[in-house]
Order: C-alpha cells, then structure tokens, then sequence
C-alpha cells in the first residue's frame, strides 16, 4: 500500500512537472511568433496571471444609457495591459468620444465626426493609433471619434444623429460612417449583444422603427453577469495554453454573456435599407460611408452582404470607400490583430484621404 501510493504520488508529479514544461514552452512560442511578426508582447513570461476578465468587461470605459444600451463612458483614462491589447492608451473625453492625442493646434474650424463599432472606436490599439487619429493627423482638421464597440451600423447612426442635433451651435462639416461588412448589421437584429442590452430594428405594423432597451439587470448581462465555473475561471486566467483551448471551445470567462435575437426583429436587408436612409438624410454638408472588413476577406457570407451594401449605397446614391481592394493580399498578422492593428488603421486612414484628397494616391507596399 505504501509503495502504491508513492507510485501515484510520483506519477502526479510527474504529470504536473511536465504540464509546466508544456505551459512555459507555450508561453515561449508565443512570445516568438509575436516578436517574428514585429508585434512583441512579453506580457506572458513576465506575468503569471495572462487574462483578467474583469479588464476586458469594458465596465471601466462604458456605461449605460437608457437610448443607445451603453456608451463610452466619460473621463475613462487608463492603459490596458491584457494579452492583445499590449498597453493600450484608453482615453474617454468629457463628451463620449475617443482621444486621438494628437496636437492641441488641430484646426477645429472644419469639424469630422466617425460613426461606428470597435474598429471605429480602436480597440486593441491606444488613441494615436486608431484611423480617426491618423485622419486627424494627416488633415489638420480636428475629428471626434464616436466609434463604439459592440454596436451595430444602424445603433451608430442613431448616436450619430443624436450628437449632430446637438452640435447645432459648432456644426460638423463631414460625418463618415464606418461599417464592418458581415458584422454590424446583424448586431441591429438583437436584444442583448455579448451582455450588452441595445436597441434592436424591429418591424411594426408602420414599418421598422427602435424597440426599448431591455432590462440590464437580467442575468448574463455586463451589469448582472452569471458566475463562471471557478476551476475553469482560473486555467483560462492563468495558463495560456488552457486560455487558448477554451477560446476556441468558446468557452466564456465572464459566465455566459448574454445575447438574444429580439422576437420583433427586422431582416437584415431591411435594416440596411433602414439605415442608409436615414444615414443619408443626416443634415451634414459631406458625408459618406467606409466600409472595413475582417481578415478573411473570402468568406461567403462577407462577399454576400458586401454586394447587398453596395447596392443599397447606390439606391440612396450615398458616396462611400471601400478598402477591400486596400487589404487585399495584405499580411492578416501585420494588418488584424482581430480589429485592425496601428498599421492597418493607417492603411484605412489612407485610403480615406483618397476620397478626402483625390490628389493623393492608394499607398503601396504597406
């Protein structure tokens, strides 16, 4: 007996001395690829800890709001240091909008105002980095960043028309919208996104209109989020290699955040028709639409909406730029790091100057 438990004892250790080697080994491998890729991000092998769910709740830079479910929440001024983000400077202005720390000199005479989701607002990258900054940067004319992640493209425009009324006294001289294809429309379709309560397009016996926001205290949401699995909780907060295999297995940290497809909601096509035309009603002197696009840049479904978007862009005879031929062949490890790193948001900010400035031409070699 005594020597059978010595046996399962050694062979305990054992097992958990080599799952320590697999772990470090995987911690130096991804610290590798980071470095190969020109991205490099410590961050793992000098922490033990290598995600906090708490950090990427987005509680600290969003709150709710009973029109819109939640907003950039202002004053919010922190560096997020969690894998992916690598230092992220998150600053929230005392209006909403995202800082582009650039120059106080920027002219405020001719005034941009960007709508959006995540790749709008910038997330994973710090405010000098996103595409409204570089924008900013490259026009000398001073650009308010309204992105906000999560939301879809027709909530965007809603936020949108709700701060150019009320920017009546100090008017905006362009509005460009940003739309990630195959991604922000089916966001108007729901009730709760990812735990976020939100206006869904829903269709009523006199067409589409907003439906209420829904409780934002129900379980699952970011404000009453279920409790996860304490085990399963801390592997995900502490070993990478489990971090990686419950990512995959969509395994969610915070408990299950809530998302539900209201029962009224209207199609996806008619929500685009929807929010074109009011987008195309907004009373700015130039406006237009940019559409962006996830790394896989084949996917059928993408391809299919692009089409249906252009379409409908056409019908409302809405100008717009489209930088699927920009990304196109660009390297998905230099350009996406899921949303678009600092050089791809160049690359976009670019490309908009294009139709900003037809005098300059597409970057190449980027």
């Amino acid at each position: 007996m005594k020597n059978w438990s010595r046996l399962v004892l050694a062979n305990v250790l054992v097992a958990l001395l080599m799952l320590a080697l697999v772990e470090f080994s995987t911690r130096i491998v991804w610290t590798a690829k980071a470095c190969w890729r020109g991205a490099c991000d410590f961050s793992s092998l000098r922490a033990f800890t290598i995600a906090d769910p708490e950090i990427s709740r987005n509680y600290g830079f969003s709150r709710f709001d009973g029109s819109l479910g939640h907003v950039p929440n202002e004053g919010f001024d922190a560096v997020i240091d969690i894998p992916g983000w690598k230092n992220s400077k998150i600053t929230i202005d005392s209006r909403g909008f995202r800082s582009n720390d650039n120059p106080a000199t920027i002219g405020t005479s001719h005034r941009t105002l960007t709508l959006g989701d995540s790749f709008t607002f910038g997330s994973q990258v710090s405010n000098a980095e996103t595409w409204a900054a570089c924008l900013e940067r490259k026009t000398a004319a001073h650009v308010d960043n309204a992105g906000v992640f999560g939301y879809g493209s027709a909530q965007a425009i809603k936020r949108g028309s709700a701060i150019i009324e009320q920017s009546r006294a100090q008017p905006y001289a362009r509005v460009i919208l940003s739309v990630l294809v195959a991604g922000d429309f089916a966001r108007d379709r729901l009730a709760y996104n990812y735990g976020f309560p939100r206006p869904a397009v829903v269709k009523t016996q006199a067409g589409l209109a907003w439906a209420e926001i829904p409780d934002p205290k129900v379980p699952g949401t970011r404000y009453n989020p279920r409790k996860p699995n304490a085990l399963m909780l801390a592997l995900y907060q502490r070993s990478l290699l489990a971090n990686r295999i419950l990512t995959r297995a969509g395994f969610d940290p915070y408990g299950d955040l809530l998302s539900r497809e209201h029962p009224a909601a209207a199609g996806k096509e008619e929500i685009i028709d929807w929010a074109f035309e009011k987008f195309s009603r907004l009373d700015v002197p130039e406006k237009f639409v940019v559409l962006q696009y996830y790394a896989d840049l084949t996917a059928k479904e993408l391809l299919e909406e692009r089409a249906v978007l252009l379409r409908i862009l056409a019908k409302y005879s809405i100008p717009y730029v489209d930088t699927y031929a920009a990304l196109a062949g660009k390297d998905p490890a230099r350009h996406w790091n899921k949303h678009h790193t600092p050089l791809g948001n160049e690359l976009v900010c670019d490309t908009i100057l294009v139709r900003i400035n037809p005098a300059r031409s597409t970057p190449k070699g980027r």
